[in-house]
C-alpha cells in the first residue's frame, strides 16, 4: 500500500488487518507522513474500543472502510 493510499483513510471508520492477520477497528483521527516520522514510516492513529492505537504502514495487510 502506498503512502498516498494510506492517507486516503484519514477521518474514516475502518477495519485494519495487520500482517499477522489480527484486526483493529476504529476511526482514523490522524495521519503521519513518513517524512514527518522519527522512524521514516508513515502511520495512522485509530480511536477504538481499545483506546488510541498507532498503526505503522509496514504492519498493514489491508484496510477496509466501514459504513
Amino acid at each position: 500500500m502506498t503512502e498516498q493510499e494510506f492517507i486516503s483513510f484519514y477521518n474514516k471508520d475502518v477495519i485494519v488487518t495487520l500482517k499477522d492477520n489480527s484486526t483493529i477497528s476504529g476511526h482514523v483521527y490522524t495521519f503521519t507522513r513518513s517524512g514527518d516520522s522519527d522512524n521514516g514510516i508513515a502511520s495512522i492513529s485509530l480511536e477504538s474500543n481499545q483506546g488510541y492505537i498507532e498503526v505503522m504502514q509496514n504492519e498493514v495487510k489491508k484496510i477496509t472502510i466501514t459504513p
